[in-house]
């Protein structure tokens, strides 16, 4: 399985970009999904019962979603340069 080349960083809390959540080298494809997944699910969780939610619990959910956005975007990121990379 193709591993993702280099650290990426990502995170924009409240609209201001910053590396808080990094996107670990030589993960595979697989784990960044996997990983991804979790996170989706724990924000699933969080937001079923969202009517009552304090602020930090709707930030748990933005902060969950965003880490896995990164993961997907690292993921895509790391087919396509295996693809472009075969295609050569």
């Amino acid at each position: 399985m193709a591993e993702n080349p280099s650290p990426m960083t990502f995170f924009s809390a409240a609209g201001r970009p910053s590396a808080v959540f990094t996107v670990a080298e030589g993960l595979s494809t697989e784990s960044m999904l996997e990983h991804a997944a979790a996170f989706l699910a724990a924000a699933v969780d969080l937001g079923v019962d969202g009517a009552g939610m304090s602020d930090s619990g709707r930030w748990a959910i933005v902060y969950l979603s965003e880490m896995a956005k990164a993961l997907v975007v690292s993921a895509l990121e790391t087919r396509r340069e295996t693809m472009e990379g075969g295609a050569q």
